[in-house]
């Protein structure tokens, strides 16, 4: 057979293929979105004519036709004699005492006009009877009676059809309201009873469906359009005006689940939910606690209005309330962190879903006989069933309480004024050469300290210490402060260093004292910088009092521009470092993507995750109990931020993602942020300098007091710099992949021209607009006492 040939026998069967294709979907019926069964009773003459005219109208072959009623009467009889198989004459006198008119007029045909299928069944009480037969003696007879008037309204088929099968499988319930607006798609089936053959029918239809599959004599009321403001009331109430007994909630809509349970407290109606995470139940008896709080009280902080309005923030605020770290599994929190970038939709497994529906269902019985059920959680660990204990931790003691420090807020440092009167009153005081004299100059010494102290430093850390002898402040490393993870070389270190004395030397004039500084060895593995004061002209720098208002902005807004002359002026406030202020949109981009790349390393290690979360003080109690790190209440977090933030740092979840090679939402934030700033800002040190890094330390804070004082600010962003500074040494001691990771993170950076040129980057930072109100909380500051000691080569620990 030729090419040619073969190429138009291709083209034929393709066609044919297509026409086939276009017939069958031609052949394509509505969705028959039936769920109500049709009941005849034999015994019922308009019912025998129904039925009658139900099989003329059907074609031969097109209504299927089930009658084992046979065998279900010898089941009754069996289940009645306990176990003993009943005869043939038995079964026909039995028939003969409760059908005398003929067992054709007898019994119940139920019509699914879904599946055209006719089935014959025992009349209800005893089809009953023989269906829940097997409950026995678990459920006495009684009390399957009694369960069988509960009338229960189950919000959302999802979960909700689980547990309402579950339920009427139970014979917990006779009465059903059901509400969902949405069909089935092919995802729902991973944990929906369902096949293919029944995509894009609508779950309530799939639920009335199986609910009336397993008994056609229960009450089902149907609520297509799912639940709303109109029809709540209906929805919680049966036709006579009384409410149910029993709601269940497992709808998606946040607001709705509020709203129902509002109106359910009002009505007096207990509220079940599962939540297929956790094997975590919850019961809220309304019934016998009119007063009690929504979901426990967790969510009270929540702007329920807000969540209304559709607030983002309100969302994730509720659901981290309702749900808490500790009920969700690592893979489940992984999940949350990586919705919408490689997760579409919160995650559900079918052992879940049916775990649930046997908790909702075991605890809904108790309630409908009564039994004595209190509001509250609980949960189930699946995952602990015949799982290994693992090593046992160490025995440990209370938590370490942070000692109670003095701390200094920024707004309290003294202002140049303040400087300017205190210097006056210590040059009053002096006698002879001292410059620091008397309770004058013990006073000048602590403002002087005050203010060095609020220097910018990594994470808050403060990592120095400052000592005085006579006219000397010695700044040096803290041997207290561990090394950080990130930073093993210190650089963060001494560039803080240089950053407190930076703030000493523009002070000092203000206070009629001269500064002359004694700069660290460059590469010491400890190190200690002196500052000598001794009287000189007095001169209040323009840059002073903005050490007072300076701030870290960490606000995201698109659109800002930075000024040209501002630009100038920060350079020139850098000089003689180098000062480097990137505005191209799509080199911000790109900065962005390096900074997020090395933040999500940040958050997937363990060590630089400790670190990190180290860093944040919870609390305002906690922030002032330790003068250090970084208040929560700072970081300009709106509600989702808030919520969110402990599940940035859940370590379970953290450590899923690292080990499934996840965690693509964690870039997101620096690359966001550096998109929209109006600038980035490069700070290399002054190449003549002896100690680059604490040279580098001096000129950042000069750049930022001058951007402050402009009404803009800097948010230091220093990850993406500090992965592509780690030394070979330090980049073996992590795990292979971070290995890679970091390689990858260290070329780019070379590739970027703004980091590229030398001598190499010591900080990148963005650049915003913005000015801090002045009641807005601030980082707090460990206030050094200004004690002279007697020699600066030893100085207390």
């Amino acid at each position: 057979m030729s090419e040619a040939v073969g190429r138009d026998g291709e083209r034929s069967a393709g066609d044919r293929l297509s026409a086939l294709t276009e017939a069958l979907r031609s052949r394509r019926r509505p969705t028959d979105a039936r769920w109500r069964v049709q009941v005849y009773d034999p015994a019922d003459p308009a019912d025998v004519v129904a039925l009658a005219a139900l099989l003329d109208d059907a074609a031969p072959g097109a209504l299927e036709v089930v009658d084992t009623l046979d065998a279900q009467v010898r089941d009754l009889l069996r289940a009645q004699r306990g176990g003993d198989r009943p005869s043939d004459v038995e079964v026909a006198a039995w028939l003969a005492d409760v059908a005398p008119q003929g067992v054709q007029r007898w019994g119940r045909w139920v019509l699914q006009p879904w599946r055209r299928r006719l089935v014959r069944t025992l009349p209800p009480a005893l089809h009953r009877r023989l269906r829940l037969d097997r409950n026995r003696l678990k459920i006495t007879a009684d009390e399957q009676v009694q369960l069988g008037a509960a009338r229960i309204a189950v919000a959302g088929l999802s979960v909700g059809q689980a547990i309402a099968v579950c339920m009427a499988q139970e014979g917990v319930g006779g009465t059903f309201h059901l509400a969902d607006f949405d069909t089935l798609d092919l995802s729902n089936l991973n944990r929906l009873r369902a096949d293919v053959g029944d995509l894009g029918l609508p779950k309530l239809a799939l639920t009335g469906r199986a609910l009336a599959g397993v008994d056609p004599f229960l009450t089902l009321v149907g609520f297509a359009e799912g639940v709303d403001p109109a029809n709540l009331d209906a929805f919680l109430c049966t036709a006579d005006g009384r409410p149910v007994d029993l709601l269940v909630e497992e709808c998606d809509d946040l607001p709705l689940k509020v709203q129902l349970r509002e109106r359910a407290r009002v009505l007096g109606v207990p509220v079940l939910m599962a939540t297929a995470e956790g094997g975590l139940l919850d019961l809220e008896r309304f019934d016998l606690e009119p007063a009690r709080p929504l979901l426990h009280g967790l969510v009270d902080g929540v702007d329920l209005s807000a969540l209304r309005a559709g607030d983002e923030g309100a969302r994730v605020a509720f659901v981290m309330a309702a749900m808490g770290l500790g009920v969700l599994s690592p893979r489940t929190a992984a999940s949350l962190l990586e919705m919408g970038q490689t997760v579409a939709s919160w995650p559900q497994l079918a052992s879940s879903v049916a775990l649930g529906a046997a908790m909702v269902t075991d605890v809904a019985r108790r309630l409908a006989l009564g039994q004595s059920v209190d509001s509250g959680r609980a949960t189930v660990a699946l995952d602990q069933l015949l799982t290994p204990p693992g090593p046992q931790p160490a025995a440990r003691g209370a938590p370490a309480t942070p000692a109670q420090v003095e701390t200094l807020d920024p707004r309290d440092a003294p202002s140049p004024s303040q400087l300017q009167a205190l210097g006056a009153a210590a040059a009053a005081a002096r006698t002879g050469s001292a410059t620091f004299v008397g309770a004058a100059g013990d006073a000048l010494r602590q403002a002087l300290t005050d203010v060095a102290v609020l220097a910018p430093s990594g994470g808050n850390a403060q990592p120095w210490r400052l000592t005085w002898r006579g006219d000397t402040l010695r700044i040096e490393d803290d041997p207290d402060r561990p090394v950080p993870a990130m930073d093993p070389g210190r650089v963060s270190v001494r560039m803080a260093a240089g950053s407190v004395a930076e703030l000493v030397l523009l002070a000092a004039p203000a206070c009629g004292l001269v500064a002359t500084l004694t700069a660290p060895e460059p590469w010491a593995p400890r190190w200690h910088v002196d500052v000598r004061l001794t009287p000189g002209p007095g001169e209040v720098s323009p840059l002073l009092d903005a050490a007072r208002r300076r701030f870290t902005c960490r606000d995201v807004v698109a659109g800002q521009a930075l000024p040209t002359a501002l630009a100038d002026a920060v350079r020139a406030a850098g000089a003689p470092a180098g000062v480097d202020l990137v505005t191209e949109r799509a080199a911000l981009r790109e900065l962005g993507r390096l900074a997020g790349q090395a933040d999500r390393l940040r958050f997937l290690l363990p060590s630089w995750r400790r670190e990190l979360a180290g860093e944040l003080r919870w609390s305002a109690d906690e922030a002032r109990a330790t003068g250090d790190g970084m208040d929560v209440a700072t970081l300009g977090l709106d509600a989702a931020g808030q919520a969110g933030l402990p599940l940035m740092l859940h370590g379970p979840a953290l450590d899923t993602l690292a080990e499934l090679r996840l965690g693509s939402a964690l870039t997101t934030p620096a690359l966001d942020a550096f998109t929209d700033s109006a600038a980035a800002l490069v700070l290399r040190p002054p190449t003549a300098e002896g100690c680059p890094l604490f040279a580098a330390g001096r000129a950042l804070v000069r750049t930022w007091l001058a951007l402050t004082n402009a009404g803009w600010s800097l948010h230091p962003w220093g990850s993406a710099l500090f992965v592509s500074h780690l030394s070979p040494d330090v980049r073996g001691t992590l795990p292979r992949w971070a290995q890679d990771e970091v390689a990858r993170i260290a070329a780019a950076v070379s590739d970027v021209p703004a980091l590229a040129t030398q001598p190499p980057a010591m900080m990148l930072a963005r650049v915003v607009r913005g000015a801090l109100a002045p009641d807005a909380p601030r980082s707090l500051r460990r206030r050094h006492r200004a004690t002279p000691v007697a020699d600066l080569r030893a100085p207390p620990r």
